[in-house]
């Protein structure tokens, strides 16, 4: 006898077979055993379970966890409540007090630091003199054409200033709690030269000009400011340039020229003493040394105790100074461009200088 395949017993047990064909396979499987058996556990594998229903202990024990866990809840909430309302006046008066007491030390809250004293040179070139005063925060320098300035800032930063710079002390201050100064300055015209003696982790200083922001980082440099934009020379050391419209920054690189204008940063390979304005600036300053005693790097004495934070100045005046006029010479040779006779001249001046002081000694 032909058994039937399994896929005619899957189609009998699911009742999928034609009326005719599930006729044949029902009376085949009533008269074969085998496929009588294969029917059964096909059947058995497709049947549909059955759910099993909890029983109603089971059921009493979670509605029973659920309502003390949704009780215990309602208490704490309840219990919160009515502890606010019954000392809100309380807690509204403790709040008050706390909020007063933080705007009350915000307002009272000032910084530990004390200010920084400049010593600023003026020497004139048309009578020669040399005069100091000692300036502070917030003092404007304004220099006449024909005069130039060293400006000394507590023995950190030195400015060679030549003439129609315009410059102002924003910021000269030393935070004792942090136990670093911070100076700011806006130069708006004029030519310096600049060069830090301190390091970037016990001072923070920078320049603003209408064109950039200068961040040197233990540094020397040259800047000259013009309505044309600023334009800087690094000598020496790091400086960190942004442009103040679009602030791009950029990492300054010694030796180089850096033009910073209202919408860009250019950078130019130059030598030092091709630009003129750097040479002029250099000129100007190498007789005007000579005629003050700035110490190793001022008169002004003023130390900032890092142990104590207390200030001690202390300050020598410099008398009125007249020294023989070698503009006349200097300028004669400068038109000339010959930068080498002019150092033999003033050299020369120089020796003259200390020979005399020798005689008269004598």
């Amino acid at each position: 006898m032909k058994h039937l395949d399994e896929l005619t017993l899957m189609a009998l047990a699911q009742n999928s077979l034609h009326e005719d064909d599930a006729n044949k396979a029902t009376l085949h499987i009533k008269n074969c055993s085998i496929c009588s058996k294969k029917l059964q556990l096909i059947q058995a594998t497709i049947a549909p379970q059955k759910p099993v229903e909890p029983s109603r202990d089971i059921l009493s024990s979670l509605l029973e966890y659920y309502s003390k866990t949704e009780l215990r809840n309602e208490s704490i909430l309840n219990a919160i409540y009515r502890f606010i309302q019954a000392y809100k006046r309380s807690l509204a008066f403790s709040a008050a007090i706390l909020i007063i007491g933080i705007v009350i030390a915000l307002i009272s809250f000032k910084p530990d630091y004390k200010s920084i004293p400049h010593i600023l040179y003026i020497a004139g070139k048309t009578n020669n003199n040399v005069t100091t005063q000692t300036i502070n925060e917030g003092y404007r320098i304004i220099l006449n054409e024909a005069d130039s300035a060293i400006l000394m800032a507590n023995n950190d930063i030195k400015f060679r200033l030549a003439g129609g710079v315009d410059l102002t002390i924003e910021k000269s201050q030393y935070n004792r709690t942090i136990e670093k100064k911070k100076f700011q300055y806006i130069l708006t015209n004029g030519i310096a030269n600049i060069k830090s003696y301190s390091t970037h982790d016990t001072m923070h200083y920078e320049i603003k000009t209408p064109d950039a922001v200068i961040l040197p980082l233990g540094t020397e440099f040259y800047i000259n400011v013009s309505p044309d934009g600023t334009h800087i020379y690094i000598v020496e050391g790091n400086v960190m340039l942004k442009n103040a419209t679009t602030s791009e920054t950029i990492e300054a690189e010694t030796g180089k020229l850096y033009t910073i204008s209202k919408n860009e940063i250019t950078s130019f390979d130059v030598e030092k003493y091709a630009l003129q304005w750097v040479n002029d600036i250099d000129m100007s300053f190498e007789h005007l040394s000579d005629r003050m005693d700035l110490g190793e790097y001022s008169s002004l004495n003023s130390n900032i105790n890092d142990n104590s934070g207390k200030e001690s100045l202390q300050e020598s005046r410099i008398e009125d100074v007249t020294m023989p006029d070698i503009d006349k010479e200097t300028k004669i040779l400068k038109n000339k461009n010959d930068n080498k006779d002019i150092k033999e001249l003033h050299n020369d001046m120089h020796q003259l200088k200390q020979e005399l002081k020798h005689k008269q000694g004598k």
